[in-house]
């Protein structure tokens, strides 16, 4: 009966079942030592394991049940070794770290003798020793040599049991598990981290290394996935590339020779291991392999605490990032999702890698989740309401969700933002409305949203920069340059702030002022193209067409150029995906170590780290500007070859009823402003060469709707007024033709060489 008891104590302290010791301990009538003992140690392991290690009382309890049971067991000689580390134990929780050391020194901790023959709890519990007396000694602030000391002892006799084959082949003769238990798991799989000031980073990546390669995979899953993030985590943020240790085997045996002499390392053991090639690809394989080791270990025991594996997925973002492999982070964490799907973290970082990967549809779904999780969260709202105004053009949920912020009544940043994004959203419906009252309403609100935004954040130069746009817009050029010299003082290097800038000294009349902006811009972003393509429309306005030409001409060049470097981006970007393990070709075997199927993907929409999108839609801008000043010029054989290059892209082109035009063909013309007009019914330059076209065919009617249709669709356009002013004269409607010329009169003085409108408005 003895011995079954014996049997039963030694198989619940293997599988770490606390409870079930508990239970024996009951069974037992005699009151003993060892009844005594295990009762005390179920006891403080359940107290551990539950995680209410802070109930000082409990503990002070069981402390004072330890001393009396380790005197006992001193006078009878019996349990003296288990019950003293059980009081070291209770010591180390209740913070008494010299108690600790004493016991331990007391124990001759260092003297005990550990075979191959020895009981696995025992070994357990010499190894939790050894790494409880490191924690005290850093507590204690001892010497650093010390701390490895300890650290070094315990890892070694877990190896050295482990390489032996002891606990495989237990478990393999014994219907009981071995649970190595998570303090342990903790100690020796942190050992990285806690080393981190004690030893250089070389030493620590070494034995990191070569515990990964001493711990089998049947071992411990938990210890494995624990070595292989610290080590992934110190090669990522303490070592670059220039002072990388390459991987070898014979570093590896090297290592445990020199180091831990006791552990005898199979050359087969590492025969089959796979060596990384650079610092990038070893990270990137250490955090897949603990990314599958804490799956498989969620799936076993049914882990509730994802916190180490979201630390995981953050790692890999970095190291994803850092190569533009954006689409492999958006695959990684919506495989996350299975593991995680109430995270709050876990969706939002899925969100953010669907933004980046241009996906904006779905990080809308993924942030709505995120709002699901966390509804008072103004950041999601934030986020949310810059999708729907850069990407998606969906003005009323940008106008919601912003409206949503300022509601909550948030700080001044945020409801800042939150008034910007309204006043943006309210601007451009207006552009994008043809009833006057109504874009006069949404003017105005834009205006007011703007000017609350200011208010709240007079030092955001985004603020004022709107504000000055959009009295650009109504052709308040006071107010417009007034804020804009100060989005200017608060940041002087603005793209927007420039180009606004430049526009509105062309308004004023100053093109020669408007040049030397615009050649200022030019150095800070040499290949921006909406900056040349003023700059050659103020050269053909200020000084002549052969000089625009020239620009223009530039352009085309830098646009080729551009193309071949962004290419080559590409293609870089790509070898940098089939360099990559794809996350979606890794699959578990058995053994949860070994990675098979490994393969390779290719990717989309990398980046190729340019400010613009280098789009056919550009190409055909370029040559229609050419053809344009050409037309201008007269070289009309010239600027039909030019609109041939566009037409090679896109067919249909202003251009082309514009040559026609040249050469006094006007019913070719109209035919092809009709089939432009046909694909963009509200197309300004369209509309207003059909009604000139109308006009010169005698066609009034046609021409007045044309002319009225044009300034619906830009109301500032004083050459649309104009021509309007002109059949309305012709037509005897001499009052309504004088109010037309005044109106033309009024915005040519404060007209652009470009549309105020060319500047987008994007957060």
């Amino acid at each position: 009966k003895k011995l079954d008891v014996a049997s039963s104590v030694e198989k619940a302290r293997n599988e770490a079942n606390w409870h079930q010791l508990a239970s024996i301990a009951d069974t037992i009538r005699e009151e003993n030592i060892f009844k005594k003992l295990i009762k005390a140690e179920s006891e403080l392991e359940i107290l551990i394991a539950s995680n209410s290690i802070e109930q000082d009382e409990t503990l002070s309890s069981l402390k004072r049940q330890l001393l009396t049971i380790t005197n006992d067991a001193k006078k009878k000689q019996q349990y003296q070794l288990e019950s003293s580390f059980l009081l070291a134990k209770t010591y180390y929780y209740l913070k008494l770290f010299k108690d600790v050391t004493k016991l331990y020194a007391e124990l001759k901790l260092e003297s005990i003798h550990v075979s191959d023959n020895s009981n696995r709890w025992l070994v357990r519990n010499i190894c939790e020793a050894f790494c409880c007396k490191g924690k005290c000694l850093e507590q204690l602030k001892a010497n650093s040599a010390d701390i490895i000391k300890c650290y070094e002892r315990a890892s070694t006799l877990l190896i050295t049991l482990n390489i032996s084959g002891k606990f495989n082949k237990e478990r393999r003769d014994s219907t009981s598990k071995f649970v190595i238990g998570e303090f342990l798991e903790e100690s020796i799989g942190t050992i990285p981290r806690l080393l981190l000031n004690k030893c250089s980073t070389d030493d620590i990546v070494r034995r990191s290394r070569f515990l990964l390669v001493a711990f089998d995979s049947n071992f411990s899953l938990h210890l494995r996935a624990l070595l292989s993030y610290h080590l992934a985590e110190i090669l990522l943020f303490r070592m670059n590339d220039h002072k990388y240790l390459p991987v070898t085997l014979k570093s590896i045996t090297d290592y445990a020779n020199q180091t831990l002499p006791l552990v005898k390392l199979s050359i087969d053991d590492v025969k089959n291991l796979y060596f990384p090639d650079d610092i990038t690809e070893e990270v990137l394989l250490l955090l897949l392999l603990t990314e599958m080791l804490t799956i498989k270990d969620i799936e076993n025991i049914g882990i509730t605490d994802l916190n180490h594996l979201r630390n995981v997925y953050d790692l890999l973002t970095v190291v994803l990032m850092r190569r533009s492999l954006i689409p492999i982070v958006a695959e990684i964490y919506e495989r996350a999702l299975k593991y995680s799907m109430d995270i709050f973290h876990i969706w939002f970082q899925f969100s953010l890698s669907l933004i980046a990967n241009r996906k904006y549809d779905r990080a809308i779904l993924a942030l709505k989740k995120c709002l699901v999780i966390s509804p008072k969260n103004s950041i999601i709202n934030l986020i949310i309401a810059k999708i729907s105004l850069n990407y998606l053009n969906d003005f009323d949920d940008a106008e919601m969700y912003a409206t949503q912020i300022i509601d909550q009544k948030e700080s001044h940043h945020l409801s800042a933002n939150a008034y910007l994004i309204l006043g943006i959203a309210y601007s451009r419906k207006a552009s994008s409305v043809l009833l006057i009252n109504h874009r006069k309403k949404l003017q105005e609100r834009a205006l007011n949203a703007l000017e609350k935004a200011y208010r709240l954040a007079p030092g955001d130069y985004r603020t004022s920069f709107y504000l000055a746009l959009n009295y650009a817009f109504i052709r308040d050029i006071v107010n417009a340059v007034h804020y804009s010299r100060i989005a200017l003082h608060l940041n002087g290097t603005d793209l927007g702030c420039l180009h606004l800038t430049a526009l509105l000294l062309s308004a004023q009349k100053k093109g020669r002022q408007a040049l030397d902006v615009c050649d200022i811009a030019s150095t800070e972003y040499p290949d921006n193209f909406s900056l040349m393509f003023l700059k050659a429309k103020l050269e053909e306005v200020y000084i002549s067409g052969n000089q625009a030409l020239d620009t223009y001409k530039a352009i085309l060049v830098k646009y080729h150029l551009l193309s071949k470097k962004a290419k080559l981006n590409e293609n870089r970007a790509k070898s940098d995906v089939i360099s990559t393990i794809s996350y979606n070709q890794v699959t578990y075997s058995d053994d949860a170590s070994s990675v098979s199927g490994i393969s390779t993907v290719g990717s989309k929409g990398l980046s190729t780290h340019l400010d613009f999108e280098l789009t056919p839609r550009l190409l055909t801008k370029i040559w229609l500007s050419i053809a344009d000043v050409y037309i201008q010029l007269g070289r009309l054989s010239d600027a039909e070859m030019s609109i041939r290059e566009a037409s090679m892209i896109n067919s249909k082109s202003v251009e082309y009823g514009r040559l026609h035009e040249s050469k006094g063909n006007w019913r070719e013309a109209k035919q092809c402003y009709d089939d432009v007009l046909a694909g963009n019914h509200d197309h300004f330059d369209t509309l207003l060469h059909l009604g000139l076209t109308h006009h010169k065919l005698g066609n009034l009617d046609m021409a007045e709707k044309f002319f009225l249709e044009a300034v619906k669709v830009e109301p500032a356009a004083h050459c649309a007024w104009n021509a309007l002013g002109t059949i309305l004269q012709e037509r005897d409607c001499d009052d309504t033709a004088a109010e037309c010329f005044l109106l033309a009169s009024d915005f040519e003085s404060t007209s652009p060489a470009v549309s105020f409108h060319s500047i987008l408005q994007f957060i």
